[in-house]
């Protein structure tokens, strides 16, 4: 593989993930107008479902791909936005020149080639940035990994439930789990221990994001960061993966473990509070989940409003199984076709051999002119 190409693919999954985002934000606004808007575990799957549309989106598209050189699928039938932009210039649609237009069509193409060959001082800027943050996100991730495998070393067990190891310790003021090749973790803080039922609300809810795979998309999502941390688009779906996942663990554990809502609340609310008093923040320690995130910004203030309110809020136990796949089935396919219209256009089409003898005929003209 060249680095051309390489460049290509890491380009397209970020154009992908953007994709990705306003389909969820479209998917969520419709959602938020139905029946089950406050079914947090569907739509948490549900936007897990979407990462994972973006992450097996390179094996669609090179199996589409392979489809079309077998001639299963004929190349100028493959969708594009591209060739549709082709289309629409021929047709009159567009009013530009034709040598601006095909620049335009060229400009992905040419900042890939830009950026391989660091042919420019802008494209050796960017090439710089992109290793440097890359390398210092991989560092990062790795720093936070030893991080909490200390904590976990140094922590105290407390009770071991088939693979799931319950620990205590006195360096961290919110309870997180996280795991290992072969065990699971609840890390819970000694401050905790004075109050039994505290102790079994977090204990559920951090099982809870066991049973869900939470920890699993997890490490994944903070293992990808450093790979994709100037696409906004990935930032905004962690965020959506985030709240949720607290959303519907808080949601599950109350209908499913028989707890109090007012101990529950008690239990959240004090945990944030020894956090914010002592200065010590949970959601730093990656890879892990936490039974709260939550610092001095107004954004964490407002999510925990909300997840205190949610509490309050009685849904159906029916999860509308049926709807909800037809609805994620949906999803998914939107954001695999909106991956195959955005991948590079097919120079051998026959518009675009159009394209190109219009160009070739302007600047013949321009030359000519200019001749005489």
């Amino acid at each position: 593989m060249t680095i051309e190409n390489l460049l290509s693919f890491y380009l397209n999954m970020n154009i992908v993930l953007a994709i990705a985002a306003v389909i969820w934000l479209i998917a969520r606004s419709v959602w938020s107008r139905g029946p089950l808007k406050h079914a947090y575990l569907p739509q948490l799957r549900l936007v897990y479902g979407v990462l994972l549309s973006v992450a097996l989106s390179p094996l669609i598209f090179n199996g589409v791909q392979m489809l079309s050189q077998s001639g299963f699928i004929a190349r100028d039938q493959m969708p594009n936005f591209a060739d549709f932009a082709v289309a629409q210039f021929l047709d009159g649609n567009i009013d530009m020149a034709p040598a601006r237009f095909e620049s335009l069509l060229m400009l992905r193409t040419e900042f890939i080639n830009s950026i391989a060959t660091l042919s420019s001082p802008l494209s050796q800027a960017i090439a710089a940035v992109l290793l440097l943050m890359t390398t210092f996100g991989v560092v990062r991730l790795i720093n936070s990994g030893a991080c909490v495998a200390r904590t976990i070393g140094r922590s105290y067990l407390m009770r071991r439930v088939g693979r799931v190891d319950i620990r205590i310790t006195h360096e961290v003021a919110v309870p997180f789990s996280t795991r290992g090749l072969w065990r699971h973790y609840i890390v819970l803080p000694t401050s905790l221990l004075s109050q039994s039922n505290h102790v079994r609300i977090a204990v559920a809810h951090e099982l809870q994001h066991i049973r869900q795979g939470d920890l699993i998309w997890e490490i994944l999502l903070e293992a990808a960061r450093p790979i994709f941390f100037w696409n906004p688009a990935f930032g905004f779906l962690k965020r959506e993966v985030e709240k949720l996942r607290e959303l519907s663990c808080d949601q599950q554990v109350l209908r499913n473990k028989g707890l109090g809502v007012r101990d529950y609340c008690e239990c959240l609310l004090r945990v944030c509070r020894n956090s914010l008093r002592l200065r010590q923040n949970a959601q730093l320690r990656t890879p892990s989940v936490p039974f709260a995130q939550l610092n001095a910004s107004r954004t964490s203030a407002n999510f925990l409003k909300h997840r205190v309110a949610a509490m309050f809020v009685s849904t159906s136990r029916d999860s509308g199984g049926l709807w909800v796949a037809s609805f994620a089935m949906v999803v998914f396919l939107l954001v695999v076709l909106g991956g195959l219209l955005s991948q590079p256009a097919n120079d051998w089409t026959q518009d675009r051999l159009m394209l190109s003898s219009i160009v070739n005929l302007e600047r013949l003209d321009l030359r000519n002119s200019a001749r005489y």
